[in-house]
């Protein structure tokens, strides 16, 4: 490896998007999760997002870079996600609730699609993200 190269991310043998531009940051991850808006907070940006599907499961690496604020958009499926950040810290405005903030070896899981639940990720937080169905989780509930 070059001095200058990155090291390898999670699932990088699955790559969706590397990009330095917002517009197709907000495209590549909306095409597997919900259409939103991505706002840079601070002058660092460069997206990582690697995505890998297991059944009706989907597992995300994705890394910004710099510090960005994510608006969800309301949508009409919902879904479950739990993020873990692998390093930094990020937080999550819970609708009808208090925002929830998780740091390094934390999970935190979310409905999205329903509600606007504004997510704040802090510069260098990478993280790993499972994406559930909602309705794959009902049905597993209703087998136990």
């Amino acid at each position: 490896m070059e001095r200058n190269e990155s090291p390898p991310s999670l699932l990088g043998t699955h790559p969706s998007c590397r990009t330095t531009r917002v517009d197709e940051a907000e495209e590549s991850v909306a095409r597997y999760l919900n259409s939103h808006e991505l706002v840079r907070t601070d002058d660092d940006f460069s997206l990582v997002h690697n995505v890998v599907d297991i059944g009706s499961v989907k597992l995300h690496y994705i890394d910004y870079g710099g510090a960005v604020q994510v608006n969800p958009a309301p949508q009409g499926s919902a879904f479950y996600l739990v993020q873990v950040p692998l390093t930094g810290a990020m937080s999550i405005e819970m609708a009808r609730r208090d925002a929830v903030s998780v740091s390094q070896g934390g999970a935190v899981a979310s409905m999205v699609g329903i509600a606007d639940s504004p997510m704040i990720y802090g510069a260098r937080t990478p993280r790993l993200a499972v994406q559930v169905p909602a309705n794959t989780l009902r049905q597993g509930q209703a087998r136990v």
